[in-house]
């Protein structure tokens, strides 16, 4: 309980002192582009204004980069700091299982072998056993589930593919129905021979 407790303390730390080092970035930031804000102002004063544009825009991006770049260590750090949490949160719990295992076996173990108590071992194993035959009831019965909902759902896309085609049938028909073929013109009596 104690290092769960302590790996919290810490992490508290870290992400206040995260905190003050974002705050930190975020004021550079705030001073670079204040900068380049002036920069631009003066450059819209000057006669060459591409040129000095352009190195307004150079000199914000160099002095940006180590802004962003410690950003991202920041982020990094923090992206590792939480995956580490977890890591602990996993093995505690795993801990207090494993505890609870060793302490039901060690109660199974020192209570005495008399026919009373033959019930009260045999409970555990009918538990392990129920809990495994539930979870595996469980999983058949979703994975029934999950093969009755993608049949359903094959049938619909089936019905509606059927729908789709009989609609475009009555659709074509009905503009054939609509647009008949005017009568053919006759042959030139030139054309017939004799």
């Amino acid at each position: 309980m104690k290092t769960p407790t302590l790996l919290l303390v810490a992490l508290i730390s870290l992400q206040a002192q995260a905190a003050g080092e974002r705050e930190q970035l975020r004021a550079q930031r705030q001073q670079i582009e204040t900068a380049f804000t002036a920069a631009m102002r003066d450059c819209s004063a000057k006669f060459q204004i591409t040129d000095c544009e352009l190195a307004a825009k150079a000199q914000r991006r160099t002095a940006l980069q180590p802004v962003l770049q410690q950003e991202q260590a920041l982020d990094l750090a923090e992206r590792q700091q939480r995956a580490q949490a977890q890591r602990d949160r996993v093995a505690a719990k795993q801990q207090a299982k494993a505890q609870e295992a060793r302490e039901l076996a060690a109660r199974a173990a020192s209570a005495p072998v008399a026919a009373a108590s033959r019930p009260l071992q045999a409970e555990p194993s009918k538990a392990v056993a129920s809990a495994a035959l539930t979870s595996r009831q469980d999983a058949a019965a979703a994975r029934a589930l999950a093969a009755s909902e993608a049949e359903q759902a094959r049938q619909a896309s089936l019905r509606r593919i059927k729908a789709a085609q009989a609609h475009e049938k009555e659709v074509l028909a009905r503009e054939a129905a609509r647009t008949k073929r005017a009568a053919s013109l006759p042959l030139p009596a030139s054309a017939v021979r004799r």
